[in-house]
């Protein structure tokens, strides 16, 4: 066995978070005090249906028809967010942040990536119809909110 450094050591809250999620998975030691609640259980939940994290998520699109559906059972609610969406993306273009809006079982209906196309991740994950379930993905600030209905912050690659 390896060994890590202790946490108190690390200089950013991002190394200190990824250490955290390595010796969870790796070593099964609970990251207390390191990453909320919200995230360890989803990371427990992943870990039992995912078993470890070794391959890295990809971001595929549900079928035409099912992204067609939650269009439709959520026109609504994209309404509201269209009609914010300029608002949102003023705000956004001056920071690296990307905004989303899923439905009940977290497939993107919504979603803007100002200030972020210089990277590769958010542009395909953000695509509409992309399902970014805990199931389909792992932990991702989106599924842990459909799963649990409460917001939560999800930091770290």
């Amino acid at each position: 066995m390896h060994h890590l450094p202790n946490l108190s050591f690390l200089q950013t809250r991002t190394a200190r978070i990824e250490l955290a999620r390595r010796r969870f998975f790796d070593e099964g030691q609970i990251p207390t005090g390191v990453v909320g609640e919200a995230v360890f259980e989803s990371w427990s939940r992943c870990l039992r249906v995912h078993g470890t994290p070794r391959v890295r998520a990809t971001f595929e699109p549900v079928t035409a028809s099912r992204t067609q559906l939650a269009l439709l059972k959520n026109r609504q609610l994209r309404q509201a967010w269209l009609d914010e969406l300029p608002r949102l993306e003023s705000i956004l273009g001056t920071t690296s942040c990307a905004a989303m809006l899923t439905d009940a079982t977290g497939v993107v209906v919504g979603a803007s990536c100002v200030g972020r196309a210089h990277e590769s991740l958010m542009p395909v994950a953000t695509r509409l119809g992309v399902n970014l379930s805990e199931e389909a993905v792992g932990t991702t600030a989106p599924g842990v909110a459909a799963r649990t209905g409460k917001p939560v912050c999800v930091l770290g690659g």
